[in-house]
């Protein structure tokens, strides 16, 4: 079953509110239990000093004794002893000669102290003389102030929580997804069993879609082959030459697009010198028309390279800069750790808003011009992905002084 963000954020709320009542219960079970206890130990105290206090005045009568015995209890327990004239209003009156009270007797009382939250018991001395034991229920709102806490306490976890789940979903899991499609995690940690189902179900999407292009790419190309080699025996050469660049640019659209779909894990590198690899590229592409000048920083860098798929992606370049310029020239450096080759023409560059767009496959600057210059508005697309195989990064930009550059970064060199 899937959950959508929205019924994530209803479940979580609902558990909120289930939490905060049975809190509230739970504090209420206790706030009961701890007035019980209070309560019968209460009473049990004025019990006994009730049987104490009823002895010594048998025995002595009102005597300083007495009065000292009733001071002493007033200071050390929580109820209060009084001698007086007539009887406290809702005094409970137990009889004197009552010594022992039952324990019936001691829950009863109790429930009649917690029920009004507080308790007058009463027994008479002599003609209009009574003792009187009073008592008031302590102060609970402590055990709501924890409640309080306890429930303040669980909402800052849960928005912690939150806030690590968002975080985690909005900065860490995508890269920790790519990874995983990608197979760097493999090393790093094992995938539990839904991350496994989600690189399956990713990965099975993709080879889908690059196995439907391959399929479409390699049945177009049979045919648009036999029609090219038939052009060759048409008449009218001026009318099959024509319909031969088209042929020509399809073609090209065919090869580009199975570049394109190249399966990663059939890519095998070797250690090659760039510098020389650079040169004969720069040999092979430049003409009178489009000259080509290369300079290093270094005469030899060796890397390990898939060639074709590198000797592609610095062609799509070159053959993009010749469309659009006359000239153009190749720089090495090294900057930071890192090799960076840097193709800069002598063209009009691009604009701005279209430079984050130029890796996006099928995307033409000018779609007007597409059938003037050709290609299939696959190439720089290509050429980031044949980048970001080798470990790369590509990056574009226009050159202040006139012109269009391209930047390729390799890494962990």
């Amino acid at each position: 079953m899937r959950l959508s963000l929205k019924q994530i954020i209803t479940i979580t709320l609902v558990l909120i509110i289930l939490e905060t009542a049975l809190t509230v219960l739970f504090n209420r079970h206790v706030e009961h239990s701890a007035m019980q206890n209070d309560a019968l130990e209460t009473v049990n105290k004025i019990v006994d000093a009730r049987t104490d206090l009823l002895s010594t005045y048998l025995q002595q009568g009102n005597s300083q004794a007495f009065n000292d015995l009733i001071n002493a209890y007033n200071e050390n327990n929580a109820f209060n002893i009084s001698i007086s004239q007539i009887i406290p209003e809702s005094a409970i009156v137990i009889n004197p000669d009552q010594t022992e009270i039952s324990y019936l007797g001691l829950k009863t009382y109790t429930k009649d102290f917690i029920k009004h939250k507080s308790i007058t018991l009463s027994s008479p001395l002599a003609a209009d003389i009574w003792i009187s034991f009073n008592a008031k229920m302590k102060d609970i709102y402590y055990y709501w102030q924890t409640m309080l806490w306890f429930s303040f306490i669980h909402l800052v976890v849960i928005f912690v929580l939150w806030l690590c789940f968002w975080l985690y979903y909005r900065y860490t899991m995508p890269t920790d997804v790519i990874d995983m499609i990608q197979g760097k995690m493999q090393h790093k940690k094992k995938l539990d069993p839904i991350m496994r189902n989600f690189k399956h179900k990713l990965q099975t999407y993709f080879a889908e879609k690059n196995m439907m292009m391959t399929a479409l790419a390699h049945d177009i190309k049979t045919p648009l082959t036999e029609a090219m080699l038939r052009l060759e025996f048409l008449e009218g050469q001026k009318t099959a030459d024509q319909i031969m660049i088209n042929l020509e640019n399809i073609k090209s659209i065919v090869n580009s697009s199975l570049e394109y779909s190249k399966d990663q894990s059939k890519i095998q590198r070797v250690p090659v010198d760039i510098i020389s690899l650079l040169d004969t590229i720069a040999e092979n592409q430049a003409d009178q028309d489009f000259p080509i000048k290369v300079k290093h920083q270094t005469d030899n860098f060796e890397m390990a390279v898939e060639i074709e798929l590198f000797k592609r992606m610095l062609k799509n370049i070159i053959e993009n800069a010749k469309k659009y310029a006359t000239g153009c020239v190749i720089r090495t450096k090294f900057t930071n750790h890192h090799f960076v080759i840097a193709i800069i023409d002598n063209g009009l560059g691009v604009p701005e808003k279209f430079i984050s767009k130029l890796t996006t496959p099928y995307f033409r600057v000018d779609p007007a011009r597409s059938s003037q210059t050709g290609g299939s508005g696959l190439g720089l697309a290509i050429v980031k992905k044949i980048v970001e195989l080798h470990d790369g990064s590509v990056h574009f930009e226009n050159v202040s002084t006139g012109g269009f550059k391209v930047l390729l970064r390799f890494e962990g060199l």
